[in-house]
């Protein structure tokens, strides 16, 4: 009789676990995707760089990055690439205007080797640079942006609206269900096999 209540005490233990199992693996499934919208996607830090008036040669432009490493360039009356004072060249040889100037400080800033995987630029508009970065994460909030150009200036002093995308989290819910499986298994597994040792 022992042995009949044990089986049926062993039974009730895998059927209570097993329920409760498929309640926690439904429960995520629907859940999830609730909550992955609601804590991830993330944003790129952005800023603008816009020129108001033609710009001159030796003024720069100038985005440091969260290890303090400054990315400088330069306006540059000679034609093509290059490095000047350590700076990269915006080559405004064909033109000192702004459209042709936020052209050159885009071409220039996406040339830059030490910013690559960091930062990207655009010219959303004529005469205007928008540097955004690769990743979506808050850490690009701490880029500071300067410049000593007479006739241009950053929209805001840092980039800004960098939020950290976190939606890697759906891979780790993913794993935790088929672990959970796992350990469904040799629960079960280790109840039957007990008695028999």
């Amino acid at each position: 009789m022992r042995t009949h209540k044990d089986t049926k005490a062993q039974g009730n233990v895998v059927s209570w676990f097993i329920t409760v199992t498929i309640v926690i693996i439904i429960g995520l499934q629907v859940a999830w995707p609730v909550i992955d919208n609601a804590v991830s996607g993330g944003a790129s830090a952005t800023n603008n760089f816009t020129y108001s008036g033609n710009s001159t040669a030796g003024e720069y432009v100038n985005v440091t990055d969260d290890g303090g490493v400054v990315h400088c360039y330069i306006m540059n009356s000679t034609s093509g690439s290059g490095t000047q004072n350590g700076c990269i060249r915006v080559d405004i040889s064909t033109g000192v205007t702004p459209t042709i100037s936020a052209a050159n400080l885009t071409i220039s800033i996406n040339s830059d080797p030490f910013m690559s995987g960091k930062i990207t630029a655009t010219t959303p508009v004529a005469g205007t640079t928008k540097i955004t970065s690769v990743k979506k994460s808050a850490v690009y909030n701490s880029y500071k942006t300067t410049d000593t150009v007479a006739n241009g200036a950053w929209l805001a002093s840092t980039m800004t609206n960098g939020i950290t995308d976190v939606s890697a989290m759906p891979a780790s819910a993913s794993v935790l269900i088929s672990l959970i499986g796992l350990f469904l298994a040799l629960t079960i597994l280790m109840i039957f096999i007990r008695p028999l040792l």
